[in-house]
């Protein structure tokens, strides 16, 4: 079977970076596009603006998108609700809608958070429940996409690329000998970006579209996440300081209540993926030894 000709719709994200970055070393075929005029990166990059649609004519013919594009912070979803619907749901609906009438399926990014987090694992089949705007708005998106021929929806628990923000300060502060701070009560199931990035592709190539869930099989605290990072680097674990969500900056802005911010359970049922597909969910352990100055050890 011939190659197919990739699109990254938001290039220059994070995931779409780590995309491109596949790809490329794959020599798959491929385009991103990017909201920057002047992109490093000439070679692939393509001036694309989710909200201007004259500038989606600058689109390649291409098999197969990848919607990674949009505004995915919960609490300026809750503060310009008006503003991010429009981006969010509105324009990224148009855009799947004009790649599908250029024969370009389109696999969406999506998210935990169409769930409300009460309930453990939930199925790709689970009524859908969700708690903020930016839930609320994935979940327009994902039956809109789902209509469409070969339209494909991955959810995804919390994404760690190597160099994580959170866990290298930390590792920066553990070997200076120097005390951190963790959440008691907030809690993430993450996948590596290798493996989301993978099961996008072997979605992507799939053809025949569907819903999907991918994050690691538990959820940990941020405590304990923190307390496995601490022993895998052999550092002293007395470092660590325990603080609750309700001591976090900023959580009152947000006009949420606490739990639909952090929900408990953010694990999702990925039994899907791995019938299909093969591609089995990852213990938080697995995902943690991926990242930067970590090493594997044994149990959690």
């Amino acid at each position: 079977m011939p190659d197919e000709y990739h699109l990254i719709i938001g290039g220059d994200g994070k995931l779409g970076a780590h995309l491109g970055k596949t790809l490329r070393i794959q020599r798959h075929e491929f385009a991103a596009t990017t909201r920057r005029k002047h992109s490093g990166d000439q070679s692939h990059h393509i001036y694309c603006d989710l909200n201007d649609r004259n500038t989606w004519e600058n689109l390649p013919e291409a098999s197969v998108a990848y919607i990674c594009a949009g505004i995915t912070s919960v609490e300026q979803c809750e503060s310009q609700p008006d503003k991010t619907y429009a981006t969010n749901v509105g324009q990224t609906v148009r855009l799947v809608e004009f790649l599908a009438k250029k024969a370009c399926r389109s696999v969406l990014i999506s998210t935990n958070r169409v769930f409300d987090g009460l309930s453990e694992m939930p199925k790709v089949s689970t009524a859908t429940s969700p708690t903020t705007e930016y839930g609320r708005q994935k979940v327009e998106v994902e039956k809109r996409v789902l209509t469409l021929s070969g339209g494909s929806v991955v959810r995804l628990g919390k994404v760690l690329f190597p160099d994580d923000e959170l866990i290298s300060g930390w590792l920066t502060s553990l070997s200076a000998g120097h005390e951190i701070k963790a959440v008691t009560d907030m809690y993430q199931s993450p996948v590596s970006a290798d493996l989301a990035v993978s099961a996008l592709l072997t979605i992507g190539l799939a053809q025949e579209g569907g819903l999907y869930q991918l994050s690691a099989t538990s959820d940990m605290s941020m405590l304990d996440i923190a307390g496995y990072v601490a022993r895998s680097t052999d550092s002293n674990t007395s470092l660590i300081k325990a603080i609750s969500r309700i001591d976090l900056a900023g959580l009152e802005r947000t006009g949420l209540h606490p739990d639909h911010l952090f929900p408990r359970h953010t694990a999702l049922d990925s039994s899907e993926l791995s019938s299909v597909f093969g591609i089995m969910p990852p213990t938080v352990a697995e995902s943690l030894q991926t990242l930067d100055g970590l090493k594997a050890m044994s149990g959690k």
